[in-house]
């Protein structure tokens, strides 16, 4: 709160940001307090001197006089800690936060003793008071004043005195007397003006009929209200102009105080306004004008309006290649209102920098009233754009406000290992392991918990970070892997829920709903990855049961792919789990998926390098490895090692496998406990494996001797969580693909013949 301020005193500068009236403001290395509300890059006055109420630093003791410094967005300090700006005026207080501060050039020059008089051009017969700031080691012996020769008495004590000015303008001159540290006689003299009684501002004149008017608007719902003389500033200067419409008690600014016309937007087209204005200073607001009416600027005829889209939504591109980009386009649905019949126009902008990346193109035909305007022709491409809409070619534009992409969507479903979230005892991050999501990658997962009571993410459509719902890694990797291998925005869209089995997601149940709500949402996928099965293992499902509850489901996906049908690429998996049941029941469950797989044209996928944290869910890096090799398998290029054969000579059993596009095998670690050999069911000791090529070579501990044996290749169940440590694959990039376990025993004949058992 302000208790004096000379006038006259104002500095006029360019506000570095919006400003508020009072506002403390360094500029340039000067100090002073806004006078009135300024936007940033425009004209402002600040007040340079005089008495203030201002923030001061908590815990500080002030003594009148004492010097004040003040440092850009802190409270004022008693102690040196950025610009000298004046002195305190009243005593405060330790617990005090707010002090009087004098603003006062005459502290800024750093003297022995500065004088400073309050106010520094008093009115004859006026109060005024002197306050001599000392620096530290100065000592005051005298303050004295006088007007034309004449002495002035002075009362008080310590730093400050208080007299009355003289009955005439005219010089007045106070002068102190000191010494400093070493006693050296010090003397100080400041020379002030009285002045005459001034006259008090006013508030502002009233703006004549003739000052002012208001006119239509160039566009649509605006009015242009013009200012062509100014009324009285009532001797203070301007602060605001003001409007009020239709005759209400709101207020409102208008843009600057000078002469000009100011383009106002109405809430509604084609609609008359009346208008009054008023000008305001720091003494107040002055008379109303009389009142003046105008029309908006009238909606044009073909007007439409567009709904705005979901925020970073990805939508699925109907053909792979083709488009302005060239790898392919699709259709985004946008709803219009039109106040006629009209032609639309389509536009699209970059996201990032405004630029328009495709320019103006008619996408159809609307008529009057609301409906559903299919936006053809949209290409897609890496990164997010706006869509803009229009009823002419050049315009005027319907911005898009929500940033959205059109490219490829990967979905999924199944049991909760779908790489939406990180497991509790997942460690890892994704900035710990890498994985740099794009800016044009996103996730919209509905998830819930195994006993259907609540949601671990609700579908909402959003970017994987380690701060957000969407935490998993296999989301982060996949979207940063197939944005790059597609050359297109990427979206995961899918449902999953906790211990399911495959008949929770039969027809018509809550969970196959949920799935098909999403698929729904996202109007079509070119991927689909199922994983399901941990739950059915441990549950002993029948094979036969399970495979048709799962084919079930597979088969009703095209249905909900509306814009590719049973055009899309299939992946299925028998979840990660290695604990769960029996070797039969586990190896049954992941024989089913495989053969539907097969049935189906899809990629069946068993992957046993994943890190797990408790023997079934995946770690955050056991996710990420996932993601790799399931980004191989969306580009066809999933040909794991399968073994087919193996043969027995003494201790050593050599299997042989089959490899794809010249790779060879290659071991990680020693992972004995990755392959079992079983004589009559008793599992043997496995001394070393080796790998040479398209061999693997298992060497027994013993041999034991002319008798057949069962070979398995990443037996189930394995209670190794950190699989990653021993690994059998091929040496393929970029990670190379683990060898696909068999589920029927490899014989290893004791004449050294090979053949495959039927597992019962």
């Amino acid at each position: 709160m302000r208790n004096h301020v000379q006038r006259g005193d104002t500095l006029p500068i360019i506000a570095p940001f919006d400003v508020t009236s009072g506002r403390v403001l360094q500029v340039d290395g000067i100090v002073g307090v806004v006078n009135a509300h300024a936007m940033a890059g425009t004209e402002c006055e600040i007040t340079r001197y005089g008495v203030f109420e201002l923030p001061k630093a908590a815990g500080e003791v002030w003594s009148t006089g004492d010097r004040v410094y003040y440092t850009e967005g802190d409270a004022f300090l008693r102690l040196a800690g950025g610009a000298l700006v004046g002195c305190a005026v009243q005593d405060a207080g330790s617990e005090d936060v707010l002090a009087y501060v004098l603003l006062d050039g005459a502290v800024r020059d750093s003297s022995p003793i500065a004088l400073i008089v309050v106010p520094d051009s008093p009115v004859v017969g006026e109060v005024f008071t002197v306050i001599a700031n000392l620096q530290d080691g100065v000592t005051l012996s005298s303050i004295t004043a006088t007007a034309g020769g004449t002495p002035i008495a002075l009362t008080g004590s310590g730093n400050t005195r208080t007299g009355t000015a003289p009955a005439e303008a005219g010089p007045l001159v106070v002068t102190a007397t000191g010494a400093d540290a070493e006693g050296n006689p010090l003397t100080a003299a400041r020379t002030v003006q009285v002045r005459e009684e001034p006259v008090a501002p006013t508030a502002p004149g009233q703006f004549g009929a003739s000052d002012w008017d208001v006119t239509t608007g160039p566009a649509a719902g605006e009015i242009v209200l013009n200012i062509t003389a100014l009324p009285s500033n009532g001797g203070s200067p301007f602060t605001a102009f003001e409007q009020t419409v239709d005759g209400g008690s709101t207020w409102t600014a208008l843009s600057g105080t000078g002469a000009g016309s100011r383009t106002l937007t109405m809430p509604a087209a084609g609609t008359a306004y009346t208008f009054a204005i008023r000008a305001v200073n720091a003494v107040g607001a002055g008379a109303a004008s009389a009142s003046k009416s105008a029309t908006s600027g009238a909606a044009p005829a073909e007007a439409i309006t567009m709904s705005q889209l979901p925020v970073s939504r990805i939508y699925q591109r109907a053909t792979d290649t083709g488009g302005d980009f060239g790898h392919g386009a699709g259709v985004i649905p946008i709803e219009v209102t039109a106040s006629a019949a009209t032609p639309v126009y389509a536009r699209l902008r970059d996201a990032v920098t405004g630029d328009v990346i495709k320019s103006a193109w008619q996408v159809g035909n609307v008529t009057e009233g609301a409906s559903t305007l299919d936006v053809a022709g949209i290409p897609a491409r890496r990164g997010r754009c706006y869509v803009d809409l229009a009823a002419k070619a050049e315009g005027p534009w319907q911005e898009g406000t929500t940033p959205v992409a059109m490219g490829a969507i990967i979905a999924g479903g199944g049991q909760s290992q779908m790489g939406y979230t990180a497991y509790a005892n997942g460690a890892g991050t994704l900035a710990s392991l890498g994985i740099t999501v794009p800016d044009d990658g996103f996730i919209s997962w509905h998830a819930r918990d195994s006993a259907d009571a609540q949601d671990w993410t609700d579908g909402t459509w959003g970017r994987p970070a380690d701060d957000g719902q969407y935490t998993g890694s296999f989301a982060g990797q996949i979207l940063q892997d197939m944005t790059a291998a597609l050359g297109v925005a990427v979206g995961y869209v899918g449902y999953s829920r906790g211990t399911t089995k495959a008949s929770d997601f039969a027809a018509g149940t809550a969970d196959r709903n949920r799935l098909h709500a999403q698929l729904d949402m996202a109007g079509g996928f070119e991927a689909f990855l199922w994983v399901q099965g941990g739950t059915d293992m441990s549950s002993s499902t029948p094979p036969a049961t399970f495979k048709a509850a799962t084919k079930d489901v597979l088969d009703s996906l095209p249905a909900h792919n509306a814009i590719r049908g049973s055009n899309f690429r299939l992946i299925g998996s028998a979840t990660f789990t290695r604990t769960s049941s029996t070797t039969v029941n586990s190896n049954n469950m992941r024989r089913a998926v495989q053969e539907l797989m097969t049935q189906l044209g899809g990629t069946y996928m068993d992957t046993r390098d994943i890190i797990l944290t408790d023997g079934i869910h995946q770690s955050q890096a056991g996710g990420q490895r996932f993601a790799r090799h399931v980004r191989r398998a969306l580009l066809q290029d999933w040909h794991p090692p399968i073994p087919v054969s193996a043969t027995k000579a003494g201790a050593v059993i050599t299997v042989a496998c089959d490899l794809s596009d010249g790779a060879t095998l290659a071991l990680t670690g020693v992972p004995t406990n990755k392959v079992r050999v079983e004589q009559a069911g008793t599992a043997l000791t496995i001394a070393s494996v080796a790998a040479s090529g398209s061999n693997l070579t298992i060497t027994l501990s013993a041999d034991p001797g002319d008798v057949d044996l069962d070979v398995w290749i990443y037996p189930s169940p394995d209670p190794s969580n950190a699989a990653a440590t021993a690994i059998i694959a091929d040496n393929s990039a970029p990670v190379g693909r683990p060898a696909q376990p068999n589920y029927n025993a490899l014989i290893a004949q004791a004449g050294g013949g090979s053949s495959l058992a039927v597992e019962g």
